[in-house]
């Protein structure tokens, strides 16, 4: 990600409102021109339909109002699911990057889930409106995840809060930065006033909290590399609802506003591949991990105890931590530079290889990766980790097992707490290493106690087969864990 891309569009947001003084662009949209251009080469012209903006049709130029819609299939199933079968606005792209907000991942958090929001001179002012009868009573604002920086639910109020206007023919703002016409971009706070002072109603806004970024390049190589369908669209195509509009307390997946651009473009997509279907089971696994309110609780006073294993520790992995890959923090580098998502933790069987302290790195093994190679003797090699051992191949029980897996110092003993790792008590290596690696997680004590568990356990499964074809390059007939 870019945060300095993204920096320049929202610096402005901790400035006087003078600074979001409104700079329209032209009355008749070059966009709007374009689109009755674009329907006149196809002859499906529709009566008012760049007059209402309800226009939308592919396009090449990124550009700032360009809209980009991820390709159907699995490419985000094992990590950033958030942009499976997403639909972004790009709200800036020049020199330094581009930066744009998913319009379609709605949230069960409100405006006061995300701190204080109103500054304290703001604040006073509204109330002293309010005692006087000029202000409008407002509802509890809604929030929709916009993209994973800055989005940050919580009473510390770091959020990136802005809010998308969707204008009305006889009614435009005096400020706001114009991303195409009729759809005006500006802080929450400024749109707050608005409401409160019967400039705008509360309706016509759609408030984003987060948003993505993009490197200089990097975008436009994924859109040329196939990685997005990149389209130009009216703000009424755009926003038909926003989510100050919608009465329903539930959260979507966000998949039927996208598969409703996918029809307005004709575009002709097979049936959901089984590779699709999972992608859309780890979204909405993303989505109540993230999006979703949790319940309220008492804050955890829990304290990790002092850690101190001896080598040949038996450790298994969750059958449900690691099915979107974990968290970022958790997943073991490759290198420097590389930290890849981590379904191969999932279920796993893993041995401590040193001694180890909490203030130590910790140095592990997996015993229940798949068969990667094969020794000249016969003698067949197991995946057991992404980052190289100085002795090239281990040897435990007979088996060959190439790779391992490098903690830092901390990071084992926060897993154990999490139950991300749980450690095997009383199982012996020989034990697991007799099983066939299919049976090894339960011998090590793994169990599924629930119908919910089980299926998510399965989930898991398909998602850690997944992860060895793309990272490993096995086939499916590699694969069987016997």
């Amino acid at each position: 990600w870019s945060q300095v891309a993204a920096s320049a569009v929202l610096v402005g947001f901790a400035y006087a409102r003078a600074s979001f003084a409104r700079q329209d662009e032209k009355k008749d949209d070059w966009r709007e021109f374009r689109a009755r251009l674009v329907e006149q080469e196809k002859g499906v012209t529709k009566a008012g339909s760049t007059a209402e903006d309800t226009w939308l049709h592919g396009a090449k130029l990124l550009e700032k109002g360009s809209v980009l819609i991820s390709h159907p299939g699995d490419h985000y199933s094992l990590d950033q699911q958030y942009f499976h079968k997403a639909v972004i606005l790009i709200i800036k792209s020049d020199a330094g990057g581009d930066v744009g907000v998913i319009l379609n991942r709605p949230t069960s958090w409100g405006i006061k889930d995300f701190g204080e929001a109103t500054s304290t001179f703001e604040a006073v002012e509204l109330h002293l409106r309010r005692l006087l009868g000029l202000t409008i009573e407002e509802r509890p604002w809604k929030v929709s995840y916009g993209g994973p920086m800055c989005f940050e639910p919580g009473p510390r109020g770091d959020a990136t809060l802005m809010c998308l206007h969707r204008e009305r023919r006889n009614q435009r703002l005096k400020e706001g930065e114009e991303i195409l016409n009729g759809l005006v971009l500006l802080p929450y706070n400024y749109a707050r006033e608005l409401v409160a002072m019967g400039q705008a109603q509360q309706e016509d806004f759609h408030l984003l909290s987060g948003y993505c970024g993009w490197a200089p390049g990097q975008l436009q190589d994924e859109v040329r590399n196939g990685g997005w369908q990149l389209l130009c669209a009216g703000s009424k195509a755009l926003l038909p609802k926003t989510n100050q509009e919608t009465l329903d307390e539930s959260t979507s997946d966000g998949i039927e506003y996208w598969q409703s651009f996918q029809d307005a473009l004709q575009a002709k997509t097979a049936p959901g591949s089984v590779g699709e279907q999972r992608a859309d089971q780890a979204l909405r696994r993303w989505i109540q991990q993230n999006l979703l309110k949790p319940p309220a609780s008492a804050p955890s006073t829990q304290k990790a105890p002092a850690l101190r294993l001896s080598a040949g520790t038996v450790l298994r992995g969750s059958a449900s931590a690691w099915i979107l890959g974990g968290q970022t923090t958790w997943r073991p580098r490759r290198n420097a530079h590389s930290r890849p998502p981590a379904q191969y933790l999932h279920k796993a069987v893993l041995l401590t290889i040193t001694d180890v302290a909490e203030d130590e790195p910790a140095v592990l093994v997996i015993l229940t990766g798949p068969q990667v190679g094969e020794l000249p003797n016969g003698g067949k090699v197991f995946f057991g980790g992404l980052v190289p051992s100085e002795r090239q191949l281990l040897q435990i029980s007979g088996s060959y097992i190439w790779g391992q897996v490098l903690l830092p110092p901390h990071m084992l003993q926060e897993l154990l707490l999490k139950g991300a790792l749980e450690i095997a008590h009383g199982v012996k290596i020989q034990e697991v290493m007799d099983a066939p690696l299919s049976n090894r997680w339960a011998v090590a004590g793994g169990r599924l106690e629930s119908i919910n568990d089980a299926a998510a356990g399965l989930l898991g499964d398909e998602q850690q087969r997944h992860w060895y074809q793309r990272y490993l390059g096995l086939g499916l007939e590699k694969l069987g864990r016997e």
